[in-house]
């Protein structure tokens, strides 16, 4: 019987070791990772290798875990099968149903909720034996890796998309816990929040249609173009061409009360972007040519829209544009 019951308690202590690792790598931070393997320790490279590596990691757990569950199940039966005349009746029906409670609390439960609250101080301790039991079940996790590739060709699921997934919810996770620990602001975590919201956004996206953009013809007079600026309250007017179809630049108002010139000499050319390119990247790209505006063009070079600096960037940094939706009518 004393053989049973260590086999049962094996079982446990497998489950609750197996499903709390799988808790730890999910919260583990990746930089906490990096940086310990920079320091050489072989045993945070290797984890770290797992991390870029999921499919390692999930087949360790899932042979792990079911090693476990069937140790637990054997000594059930095994205890069962030693008592000659049980005093319960039904015994062999009521020991799985009153030993599964007891699996689960110690084998499941306290050993999630653990490995949740301290992932990297507990990840790091069990890390030599996981990856002892990783080298053993290498010859399984090679065929449960080939079922894996499988599904993902059928299913279109990349590694590398997984793996992008793992490390953006890492990098939320120690915003979360800097802005806690007091090392950054509310603020600066909302602008990452912010970024990450757009990081899928294209430009094409937020632009304005030619036809809804409110612009200057060619020919205005200066009276129009200051009534129009005052009106939409810009600093800068984009001039549409006479087919209406596309621009053929922008006007800075400043610069035409200060120097009172013709418009066609004071018009400066309107930069072109792609529609696909991402919303960050256009930001950044505006910024650093110092435009204040840009038309949006399509693969074949057609206008599709026109974006303003200060209203893209209010998107993402959430400070108040000069103006946040163009108006009709």
């Amino acid at each position: 019987m004393w053989s049973v019951i260590v086999l049962f308690l094996v079982g446990v202590v497998l489950s609750a070791f197996f499903s709390g690792a799988e808790t730890g790598f999910y919260r583990v931070t990746r930089l906490r990772l990096m940086l310990d393997s920079r320091q050489g320790d072989n045993v945070s490279r290797s984890l770290l290798w797992m991390t870029n590596n999921p499919t390692a990691f999930v087949a360790t757990t899932l042979i792990g875990n079911n090693i476990a569950n069937y140790l637990t199940s054997l000594a059930i039966v095994l205890g069962v099968g030693l008592i000659s005349e049980p005093v319960i009746p039904r015994l062999d029906v009521l020991a799985p149903i009153l030993l599964s409670p007891i699996v689960f609390v110690y084998g499941e439960l306290i050993p999630k909720t653990v490995f949740h609250d301290a992932p990297n101080r507990l990840l790091r301790f069990v890390g030599p034996f996981f990856l002892f039991c990783a080298a053993l079940f290498a010859p399984i996790a090679f065929i449960l890796w080939l079922f894996a590739r499988m599904l993902q060709s059928l299913a279109g699921e990349t590694p590398l998309r997984v793996q992008l997934d793992m490390a953006r919810n890492s990098l939320q996770s120690l915003f979360h816990e800097s802005e806690l620990q007091g090392v950054l602001l509310p603020v600066q975590t909302g602008l990452a929040e912010r970024l990450f919201a757009h990081e899928h956004m294209t430009i094409g996206q937020v632009a304005v249609p030619v036809s809804r953009v409110h612009a200057l013809s060619e020919g205005a007079s200066m009276d129009e173009i200051k009534r129009r600026a005052r009106k939409l309250h810009r600093s800068s007017m984009p001039v549409l061409r006479k087919n209406r179809e596309s621009f053929s630049g922008y006007l800075s108002v400043l610069s035409l009360k200060v120097h009172q010139d013709d418009m066609t000499q004071l018009m400066r050319p309107l930069v072109s972007i792609p529609e696909d390119m991402p919303i960050l990247e256009a930001v950044i790209y505006l910024q650093t040519q110092h435009e204040p505006m840009a038309q949006v063009v399509d693969q074949s070079g057609v206008t599709k829209g026109l974006v303003y600096l200060n209203e893209v960037a209010g998107r993402l940094f959430n400070f108040r544009a000069i103006r946040t939706a163009e108006p009709t009518g």
